[in-house]
């Protein structure tokens, strides 16, 4: 809406001024934690059940998220100068982003918080965490990802079944869903696998435990 757009925009130049006056009484306090959060909001479907903000991705919509990602970046680096302990890639789905895309993404986080912005320096001391659904990532493409300095994959599961999996909107199936579990736990990674639950004729103990087994432990 016209509203959340003037919203965004008087944030984005509130952090600008901040930046250009070097307020540096912006920064946290010594000591505590610094975490960043950035939100993706395209995805190959969009699920039914999901509240989260998300849209299926387009050529000039994405074009326009990176510009502005990159600027918020800029001018939010500024004002709240680095090193991070923490980053999230939450959505949406990041992972839906092009290797390409992401490069970019990473690059202006680099500029920003990165250690004299040096891709070689870790961009969180901690821990970056990337959320992935099953059907975007394969072996090569979990090497791209740690390389770009992702070290915890999300991957949004849901549940093992494939009547489950039906019911809330998923694309991919039991078997491919836990081959992608598979292939991220083989790739060194630390991951994490979301299972809903409470879902209508879901046997929640049979998910767990296929996840379990397969030696995922979060």
């Amino acid at each position: 809406t016209s509203m959340a757009k003037a919203s965004r925009g008087a944030t984005l130049n509130l952090l600008q001024s901040a930046a250009r006056a070097g307020r540096t009484a912006l920064a946290p306090p010594a000591g505590q934690p610094r975490a960043l959060y950035v939100h993706v909001p395209f995805c190959p479907s969009v699920c039914p059940y999901c509240d989260f903000h998300k849209m299926l991705r387009s050529g000039p919509l994405v074009a326009r998220y990176l510009g502005r990602l990159e600027a918020e970046i800029e001018a939010l680096s500024a004002a709240y100068p680095g090193p991070l302990d923490t980053v999230y890639f939450g959505g949406g789905t990041p992972s839906h982003l092009t290797d390409t895309e992401l490069e970019r993404v990473f690059g202006a986080l680099q500029r920003g918080w990165g250690a004299n912005g040096s891709a070689a320096a870790p961009l969180a001391s901690t821990e970056l965490t990337l959320e992935a659904d099953p059907l975007t990532f394969d072996a090569a493409r979990l090497e791209r990802f740690a390389a770009l300095g992702v070290s915890r994959l999300s991957i949004g599961l849901q549940s093992t079944q494939d009547a489950v999996l039906s019911f809330l909107g998923r694309v991919h199936d039991s078997v491919a869903g836990l081959e992608a579990v598979r292939l991220a736990l083989a790739s060194g990674l630390q991951t994490n696998v979301d299972i809903i639950m409470a879902v209508p004729g879901q046997r929640l103990a049979d998910d767990l435990r296929a996840v379990l087994n397969m030696g995922a432990s979060h």
